[in-house]
């Protein structure tokens, strides 16, 4: 396996990763004990996991969801993972489909690891439900450097209600 697909969990990402845990481990039962469907959408996916097996941030939204898995059974909880790498695309889709196989993955959760720039793909998601209201969602934009975040985008998400966004700017590339 090339290097860049999997690397070491850098502690700033652990401790944002412990963050963004106890943050969704409250927003998907109070999101979903009023509404019929609720959306994680992580822009920036990477391959799920690190060198040391530790779990990256989609895996992380699934095991906050599946904590309260009893509770939200009788909702849908939608989660697009967007990654832009190919090889590290194809480790998230696999490292999923393997959990979904050993029944870790509930029924009523629906996941979708999408091949794509993050731009191209939300947007694309965007100008399919056009006027319609996009189901509440929690959109975790956290790449790279600052490119591939249009502004328009951030807009046109921000412009619908019960859609919250958690935006990393990595300083150091500005």
């Amino acid at each position: 396996m090339s290097n860049h697909v999997l690397w070491e969990l850098k502690r700033h990402t652990g401790a944002k990763h412990q963050i963004l845990r106890a943050y969704l481990s409250a927003w998907f039962p109070i999101l979903g004990s009023t509404n019929g469907r609720v959306i994680f959408v992580d822009g920036f996916a990477g391959p799920g996991e690190y060198l040391g097996n530790e779990p990256g941030s989609p895996l992380v939204a699934l095991e906050a969801a599946s904590i309260h898995r009893d509770r939200l059974s009788h909702r849908e909880l939608m989660f697009l993972f967007v990654e832009e790498d190919a090889e590290r695309h194809q480790h998230l889709e696999g490292l999923i489909a393997d959990k979904e196989a050993a029944g870790e993955i509930p029924t009523n959760f629906h996941y979708r690891a999408l091949h794509g720039s993050f731009a191209e793909v939300v947007g694309e998601v965007l100008d399919s439900i056009g006027r319609n209201r996009l189901a509440p969602a929690f959109v975790m934009i956290d790449p790279f450097g600052v490119k591939g975040v249009p502004y328009e985008l951030i807009q046109r998400l921000a412009s619908h209600s019960k859609t919250e966004l958690l935006i990393s700017f990595m300083y150091e590339s500005i």
